[in-house]
């Protein structure tokens, strides 16, 4: 192909005629395999399929059941994609299924099979739910284009945001924040520098475990404030983390999850998200300025949270 698969899976057309004549078919048919919204911003290719596959088990079993062959259904390879459209199930990486799209011999050749695989992203009870069926809504909708592109913006520069090492020097990378309450394990090397489009590089189990936290941080924070419902952020993580100094904050700034990356990432990263923010849902962009209006009132703040006045 003098080029690799994954590129043109994220829509990079130029490999598109050779391939479609050593398969001997139709360019068009090749093309309509690819998701739209690659064609119209192609993206770096990232890692090779199966690596780079995440799957639905369920729709795979559907797939041998009726006579066919399992297959990648389009909308999962959107970066967004995380969750199955028709059985409400949590997307795994390939390596997870026992169903195989290909043959080792197909994906690996002389090489040792090796696949990433994680048994702990078929648990659903972290999920921010009302946005997952939101996303899903806007992945299917065709017509949803310029909102589909707002949220996918959003969601792309949150998961830069918890693949940055936090402020504090070793204190890891910001989605340690969340992943070690929740999936009681070890959050991997984070970048010093705010990347990139950093989900479009990894593999799938990195890709669906970071997009799932990246929605967990932008649903809506709980409510009222200052619950004591215990939830994916624990209970009364606010004011366990903050009660030092949160006297005069603005309100709706209270227990939103995005205040921990107003707070806890480098001032450097908080900048380049606030220039980024720009192209985020309106909703989405008011949250964050909030969160770091919140986060400099407290940084500068010397009030105490106890029997203090503003």
């Amino acid at each position: 192909m003098h080029g690799s698969i994954a590129e043109l899976d994220r829509g990079n057309l130029a490999p598109l005629a050779r391939l479609a004549m050593m398969m001997r078919t139709e360019s068009a048919a090749l093309r309509a395999m690819i998701l739209e919204d690659f064609i119209r911003q192609p993206c770096r290719a990232g890692p090779p399929p199966p690596h780079c596959w995440a799957v639905c088990p369920y729709c795979l079993a559907v797939d041998v059941e009726q006579g066919r062959a399992p297959y990648v259904r389009r909308t999962w390879t959107h970066p967004l994609a995380v969750y199955c459209a028709l059985h409400r199930a949590p997307l795994v990486p390939h390596g997870n299924s026992d169903i195989k799209i290909a043959s080792e011999l197909t994906l690996f050749g002389d090489l040792q099979p090796y696949e990433p695989r994680d048994n702990l992203l078929d648990r659903s009870h972290f999920d921010a739910r009302e946005l997952i069926l939101h996303t899903i809504d806007v992945l299917e909708d065709s017509t949803k284009v310029d909102e589909r592109d707002r949220l996918t913006d959003a969601v792309s520069d949150i998961v830069d945001a918890l693949a940055t090492n936090m402020y504090t020097p070793n204190s890891g990378v910001a989605i340690r924040l969340i992943e070690a309450p929740v999936m009681r394990r070890r959050s991997l090397p984070g970048s010093n520098e705010l990347p990139e489009k950093w989900w479009l590089d990894v593999n799938a189990r990195e890709r669906l475990l970071y997009v799932r936290m990246a929605l967990l941080f932008l649903s809506e924070p709980a409510h009222p404030p200052r619950s004591s419902d215990k939830g994916p952020f624990g209970a009364n993580w606010f004011a366990n983390r903050y009660a030092k100094n949160y006297v005069g904050w603005v309100s709706c700034a209270m227990e939103d999850p995005l205040l921990l990356l107003a707070t806890e990432l480098p001032r450097s990263a908080v900048s380049t998200m606030n220039y980024r923010s720009f192209a985020w849902p309106k909703r989405l962009r008011q949250r964050w300025s909030s969160a770091v209006s919140a986060a400099i009132l407290w940084a500068t703040s010397a009030v105490p949270a106890a029997g203090g006045s503003t």
